[in-house]
């Protein structure tokens, strides 16, 4: 029961991330007047939500980030999941 409980608060908790994550990529997509899948699909955003990573490295090793888009928006994703978006 208690595991139970704590998968749904940290699958919430996920939920939770990735949709903020879903609010700073169109944010990102207007500005850069593209397409929001182009900044990262939703896949990535939801390995960046479940995995929380730390580093670039982290970041880097999720699946969608290869070394332009790492570069080019790592920094902006990696301070939104420390500070806790």
């Amino acid at each position: 029961m208690i595991r139970i409980c704590y998968a749904q608060r940290k699958s919430t908790w996920n939920a939770y991330i990735y949709e903020n994550l879903k609010v700073l990529r169109s944010k990102l997509a207007k500005q850069k007047r593209t397409q929001a899948f182009k900044i990262f699909p939703d896949k990535t955003l939801m390995e960046m939500a479940a995995q929380r990573p730390q580093t670039l490295d982290d970041l880097e090793s999720i699946y969608g980030v290869g070394p332009k888009k790492l570069q080019r928006f790592g920094k902006i994703f990696l301070e939104a999941l420390n500070n806790d978006l």
